[in-house]
């Protein structure tokens, strides 16, 4: 690195001090992202094992609950409605 350093001051003595806080902030920058990656993932999956077991039980009970009310089988469709089965409107 210091061989860099002093080949970047030789070649380009005016700006060499603000390439180098460039390419300090560009990995200071790649590792903001891998470590907030890393927090949204852990978060996905947290979130979703929680929507998994907490939120989805209450409506698969509901849904039994509903499904025993409902007679077993076809629903016959009353003939006063009138309107065509190929019919859109």
């Amino acid at each position: 690195m210091n061989y860099t350093y002093t080949q970047l001051a030789r070649i380009a003595p005016q700006s060499y001090r603000r390439h180098v806080w460039r390419a300090r902030a560009s990995r200071i920058w790649k590792r903001y992202l891998r470590v907030a990656a890393a927090l949204a993932g852990l978060f996905g999956a947290v979130s979703l094992t929680i929507i998994y077991f907490v939120l989805l039980p209450p409506f698969a009970w509901l849904a039994r609950r509903a499904q025993r009310r409902e007679p077993p089988g076809w629903a016959p469709i009353s003939p006063a409605a009138g309107d065509s089965p190929t019919s859109q409107y």
